[in-house]
């Protein structure tokens, strides 16, 4: 009993980098992206049972997990000041949540969209057209600082 436990420890101490850096895209600061991480993983081991779970529907799980507490928990839109993030990060965080979600999965994580559909619940040609939508307003968005820094 007591390796089975461990195992899920294992799988998911592995995962935690990597869920942190999505998580860190949603959130502004590292500390609530950790709250977000910790609680997708509290509710991941509720569900599993302490058992262990093959690690590629693992990454999934967690991921939905991420979004879903996300969107139940945090503010759709961050209304704080943006001070202190770089350009590209505040650009980030600046984006609609659908977009913000398809750039943390598709860009950041390297998903394809069928992957990113399916964490999100939506259909691949969706996830694809949002994915074009956000990177146009990134564009715009970081060509626009790059221009203002070039006048200064």
């Amino acid at each position: 009993m007591r390796t089975e436990t461990l195992t899920l420890e294992t799988q998911l101490l592995r995962l935690a980098p990597r869920m942190r850096r999505f998580a860190s895209v949603l959130m502004q600061g590292a500390s609530d992206a950790d709250v977000l991480v910790s609680a997708a993983f509290d509710n991941i081991w509720r569900v599993a049972g302490g058992k262990p779970v093959l690690q590629h529907r693992l990454d999934y799980q967690l991921f939905s997990e991420i979004v879903a507490v996300w969107r139940k928990d945090c503010p759709t839109t961050h209304t704080g000041a943006q001070n202190g993030l770089s350009p590209a990060k505040a650009a980030i965080v600046a984006l609609p949540t659908d977009e913000r979600l398809i750039i943390a999965l598709m860009v950041i994580e390297r998903m394809s969209a069928d992957q990113a559909a399916g964490i999100l619940a939506i259909t691949p040609q969706r996830a694809s057209q949002i994915h074009a939508r956000a990177r146009r307003a990134l564009d715009l968005a970081l060509g626009a600082g790059r221009r203002a820094e070039g006048a200064a």
